[in-house]
């Protein structure tokens, strides 16, 4: 089962801000809005490291307390403590805070606990050997006395030996964290982003050129996952033909000529739609003939069957074409096959290289192609400044967009903007930082 998100109270944000956020689930969606500096990006990655379990986020910003509330009502609190900035060990560690990270059930009944400073950093990494069995990576273990704090607590092997050492209950707290799930697109999409690309797709995207387009990067797992999806449709496909004698003998079922001809042209479409993409083979379906009703029954039944396994991945991808086109790009029209992913036909010029898209299209389907194929149903969606090199008409049309998809995915989608056109007439699901600090905000 998920984990919700159901509010967030975060005290003394940069020594200054304090906030107390509650995401109503029948709202579907909350806008942040204020001045820079106030904290909008800092409030969306606070809740995608937490999903992501990069918990040394949290060092890199000065605060007193964060509580994540959740739908069941337990609650996670993090706490922050100056400490001595002396740690004394042969290890040099920078920092002087101490985080307690405590997560509690409604009755205050306490789920986990454990802590994170920079005195049990640097006894983890002088004991390395003492947890050869956790995978600490090679850099840290070689290099680890020129290591920046921050740097060390990106490893998930690190964080797990300090929660073997601090932690009461920890690994079933974060057991529970792992029902949580967010996803976040950031600002600048259009290069390679920390969180936006899902994890274990294609394995080589990891040592390719940083220099790299990111909707590159996307058409790339685009291709994979349809080539993926192909493969694993050729099997089923093997097992629906492996059955098919003792389902056509089995069955009572005989279409007469008028059931079968109107079933044998609903086939051809369904087929046809797959087939220009490439999912499947081209069949010929061959016309009434009553001495083999029952058989050719029983092939639009195991045809359709067939197909049928491509009824998810042909809906989103019916929802993507159809959100690109009605952008409208200039001159330029999307396609999409298991050969290619996606790609674009300029009018008259053939197919042209996806990076010379404007960066405002590319924007779009960077954003669009992530809402449809990388954010998972029932999960919370973090948009930072979605206006980013979009015309105002494309600005009008974004959250009519993130509706309809979180109406078909069951999302709460948490939008910072600056953008009176981005909000449109939405102003009651606006929650404006600035005036929650009781400071002026002209013009948002």
């Amino acid at each position: 089962m998920k984990m919700k998100l159901k509010s967030l109270k975060i005290e003394a944000l940069f020594n200054t801000f304090s906030y107390d956020l509650h995401f109503d689930s029948q709202d579907k969606y909350l806008i942040l809005t204020g001045i820079n500096g106030y904290g909008k990006t800092t409030i969306l990655n606070m809740i995608s490291a937490l999903a992501n379990k990069d918990l040394y986020y949290f060092y890199t910003f000065p605060f007193a307390s964060i509580d994540f509330g959740f739908e069941d009502e337990s609650v996670l609190s993090l706490s922050s403590d100056r400490i001595d900035d002396a740690v004394s060990t042969d290890v040099p560690v920078s920092g002087g805070r101490s985080l307690h990270f405590d997560m509690k059930e409604s009755d205050s009944k306490a789920i986990g606990s454990f802590c994170i400073d920079a005195g049990t950093i640097a006894r983890v990494m002088k004991n390395y050997y003492h947890f050869s069995h956790i995978s600490i990576n090679s850099r840290l273990k070689d290099d680890y006395e020129s290591t920046d704090f921050y740097q060390v607590m990106k490893d998930e092997g690190l964080l797990n030996a300090i929660i073997q050492l601090t932690g009461k209950n920890a690994e079933q707290m974060m057991m529970r964290l792992d029902a949580f799930k967010a996803f976040y697109i950031e600002a600048e999409r259009t290069v390679e982003c920390r969180y936006l690309r899902p994890k274990n797709t294609v394995p080589d995207l990891e040592y390719r050129d940083p220099k790299w387009y990111l909707i590159d990067h996307l058409a790339s797992d685009f291709r994979y996952m349809l080539n993926n999806e192909y493969a694993n449709y050729v099997k089923y496909s093997q097992q629906v033909d492996s059955d098919f004698i003792n389902q056509a003998v089995s069955s009572s079922l005989v279409y007469n000529q008028k059931t079968y001809d109107a079933e044998r042209g609903k086939l051809i479409v369904r087929a046809k739609e797959l087939e220009l993409l490439g999912l499947i083979p081209h069949w010929d379906v061959k016309s009434y003939d009553e001495t083999n009703a029952k058989m050719l029954t029983a092939y639009i039944v195991a045809q359709n069957k067939k197909m049928d396994y491509y009824n998810t991945l042909l809906s989103k991808i019916r929802l993507f074409y159809k959100l690109v086109e009605e952008r409208g790009f200039v001159n330029k029209n999307m396609s999409v096959t298991v050969k290619d992913g996606f790609r674009f036909r300029a009018d008259g010029n053939g197919f042209i290289d996806l990076s010379l898209l404007s960066s405002g299209e590319q924007n779009e389907v960077v954003m669009l192609y992530t809402l449809v194929f990388s954010v998972g149903d029932d999960s919370m969606l973090l948009i930072d400044e979605p206006e980013n090199s979009l015309h105002v008409l494309w600005q009008k049309k974004f959250m009519r967009t993130i509706e309809e998809v979180s109406a078909v995915k069951n999302l709460f989608v948490i939008v910072a903007t600056h953008s009176p056109q981005i909000i449109g007439t939405r102003w009651d699901n606006c929650c404006d930082l600035t005036e929650l600090m009781g400071g002026e905000n002209d013009g948002e």
